[in-house]
């Protein structure tokens, strides 16, 4: 009688520590899926000029040359990679 009760008390230990193991394992997935979707969430790549930094020679007219600096920052969430830029004026004849 004593050796049944022994046993049934060892397989509930047992039954009890594949239930908190299956738990922790349960946890550790959803908490890394939910760190996926979170990572996937973050806001685009976003270029945008910073005014505030650009910097233009006073002497710079339409049709002269000069120095032109313009900073473009990204203030997205994630990486730009690859980045190109171009400068388009409108022709005009005078």
């Amino acid at each position: 009688m004593k050796q049944t009760v022994n046993k049934r008390i060892k397989m509930k230990q047992k039954i009890n520590k594949q239930k908190i193991l299956i738990s922790i394992a349960l946890i550790l997935i959803i908490g890394l899926a939910l760190g996926l979707n979170a990572g996937a969430a973050a806001s685009p790549t976003a270029l945008v000029v910073n005014y505030d930094m650009t910097k233009v020679d006073k002497d710079l007219k339409p049709g002269g040359s000069g120095t032109l600096i313009i900073v473009i920052q990204n203030t997205g969430g994630l990486p730009a990679k690859d980045v190109e830029a171009s400068i388009s004026y409108p022709l005009r004849e005078y």
